[in-house]
Formats: structure tokens, C-alpha cells, sequence
């Protein structure tokens, strides 16, 4: 019995994006279109992950920055994916692990974060 290929949701996003159609994309990965079709919805059908957000002030401590420079961030686009959140709160930004783990110290940053783990409270989406 062949082993069939096992693609993350993130792949196939990318190769749909690449060949547009669903047979396009099922050749590109070496499966066929009905397989493509029943990995995509089991994609869908997962719930999502629960991502985790920090506010500014969080985000301040795990980078060891002023707060200053994380607004600096913000402006300039450092965290692409951080957003405001609907209440206004003075806690206003979520910024999302992922965006912290992608600058440049990410190493040091991710073991902050796990030293950090049980005493920052975290935003989670949902």
C-alpha cells in the first residue's frame, strides 16, 4: 500500500495560490484532484489554533524594549499582522506571537516567552 503525502494547510494555500485551480494544484503535489478537494475541507473542518497575543506593554517586556519602540514598531510596520482591538481599551494592541517571534532575536525571544509563560496573561482570539 503506497504511503500517501501529508501537506500542512499552509502548502496547499500556497500552491492553490500558485496554480489557481484545484487540478493544477493536485498535479503540482503529486495527488489527485478528489484527494486535494478531501485535504483542503479536512483543513477547514480543524479547529483553529488558539494564537497567542500580547499587548503593547507585554510585548515591551518579553523584546526588553520602552514601550516607545514598540509604538515605533507598530507605525513602521514591524508587526504586520498586530491589530487594535474594538474597545479602545488602554490595552488597545494585540500583537501576535508570530510577529514577535519573527524579529531578528527570535532565539532569545522564544525563551523569554517560555520563561514568561505562566506570568504574563495572554489574549487568545476567538
Amino acid at each position: 500500500m503506497p504511503v500517501q503525502k501529508q501537506f500542512t494547510a499552509r502548502e496547499i494555500e500556497r500552491v492553490m495560490r500558485m496554480y489557481k485551480t484545484h487540478a493544477g494544484a493536485a498535479k503540482a503535489l503529486g495527488v489527485s484532484t478528489p484527494t486535494l478537494k478531501r485535504r483542503i475541507e479536512e483543513h477547514r473542518r480543524r479547529p483553529a489554533l488558539q494564537c497567542r497575543f500580547y499587548s503593547s506593554a507585554q510585548a515591551a517586556e518579553i523584546l526588553g524594549v520602552d514601550i516607545k519602540t514598540i509604538y515605533r514598531y507598530l507605525r513602521s510596520g514591524e508587526f504586520p499582522n498586530a491589530h487594535k482591538r474594538a474597545d479602545g481599551s488602554a490595552k488597545a494592541w494585540k500583537i501576535p506571537e508570530t510577529d514577535l517571534l519573527s524579529m531578528p532575536d527570535a532565539p532569545t525571544i522564544a525563551a523569554v516567552i517560555e520563561l514568561l509563560k505562566g506570568e504574563i496573561p495572554v489574549i487568545t482570539s476567538g
